[in-house]
C-alpha cells in the first residue's frame, strides 16, 4: 500500500501531481465567475451570452461537460488500476451527469412528462420543474440498485472512497436541485432571479473541480487506502512542488 505503509511518501508524491491539476481547475472557476461578472453585470464589454455561467451552451459548460468526461474516465482507470469493477457503478453515474448536462434530458423529458401526467403546478413553481424531479429521481432510482450492489461488493476502500464520492454528489444535489428550486422561487425578482442562477452553476463547477481532482487521486492512488477526502484535499492544497 503506497500512501500507508511507506509512511505518507507516495501519497505526498500524489497530492503534489495533483496539486496543480486541481488548482487548475479551481482557477479557472473563479476566473469564469469574473468572465461572467463583468460581461453580464457591467457594461465594459456588453452581455456576451457564450461567456455565461448560467446558459446552456456557452462556454463554461462545455467545460462542465470535459469535468464530467474526465471524471468517468478516471473512474475507469481506477477500475483497471484496482482491479476492482465495483467502480464502474461510480463511473455510470458520472457518465450520465455528462449525458444530462450536454442532452439536458431532465429538462426535456421533465416537461414532456409534466404535460402527459398534466401535473398541476405548486406553489412558487411550474409543472415542468415537478417533471425533472421527476425524471432526476427515476435516474437515480434507476442507478441506485448497482451502486448497492457495488458497496455490497466492494472492498474497504472502494466503500471508504464511495463515502467521499456520496458526500461530494451530496453538495452536487444542493446546487443542482436545492439552489435550482429557490432559483424558480424568486424568478420574479430579478436581481436574486440572476444570482441564484450564477450560485447553481458557478457552485456546480467547483464541486465537479473537487470531484475531478479527488478521482484523480483514486487513479494514482490506484484506489489503495487512503486518508479521509477532507485529509487529502487539504494535503494536496498545500502540496508544493519542490
Amino acid at each position: 500500500m503506497r500512501g500507508v505503509n511507506q509512511g505518507g511518501t507516495a501519497t505526498t508524491g500524489i497530492d503534489r501531481a495533483v496539486a496543480p491539476f486541481l488548482l487548475l481547475l479551481l482557477g479557472t472557476d473563479a476566473a469564469l465567475l469574473l468572465v461572467h461578472a463583468a460581461t453580464q453585470w457591467t457594461d465594459w464589454f456588453g452581455p456576451l451570452p457564450m461567456l455565461a455561467v448560467d446558459k446552456d451552451g456557452s462556454y463554461p459548460e462545455f467545460y462542465q461537460y470535459l469535468k464530467w468526461f474526465w471524471i468517468t474516465v478516471l473512474l475507469l482507470c481506477t477500475a483497471w488500476r484496482s482491479r476492482s469493477p465495483s467502480y464502474l457503478a461510480w463511473a455510470a453515474l458520472f457518465a450520465y451527469f455528462l449525458a444530462d448536462d450536454a442532452l439536458r434530458l431532465h429538462e426535456v423529458h421533465g416537461q414532456r412528462l409534466a404535460q402527459w401526467l398534466q401535473i398541476p403546478a405548486p406553489p412558487h413553481l411550474r409543472s415542468r420543474d415537478v417533471g425533472e424531479l421527476l425524471i432526476s429521481a427515476i435516474a437515480g432510482l434507476t442507478l441506485l440498485p448497482a451502486l448497492l450492489v457495488a458497496w455490497w461488493r466492494g472492498t474497504a476502500s472502494f466503500r471508504a472512497a464511495s463515502l467521499d464520492l456520496l458526500l461530494l454528489v451530496a453538495a452536487l444535489v444542493f446546487f443542482g436541485v436545492g439552489i435550482d428550486m429557490l432559483h424558480v422561487v424568486v424568478s420574479g425578482h430579478t436581481v436574486l432571479h440572476h444570482l441564484f442562477a450564477v450560485v447553481e452553476d458557478w457552485g456546480e463547477m467547483v464541486v465537479a473541480s473537487l470531484l475531478a481532482g479527488y478521482a484523480l487521486m483514486l487513479c494514482l492512488d490506484g484506489a489503495a487506502p487512503t486518508p479521509s477526502l477532507w485529509q487529502r484535499l487539504r494535503h494536496v492544497l498545500r502540496a508544493r512542488p519542490r
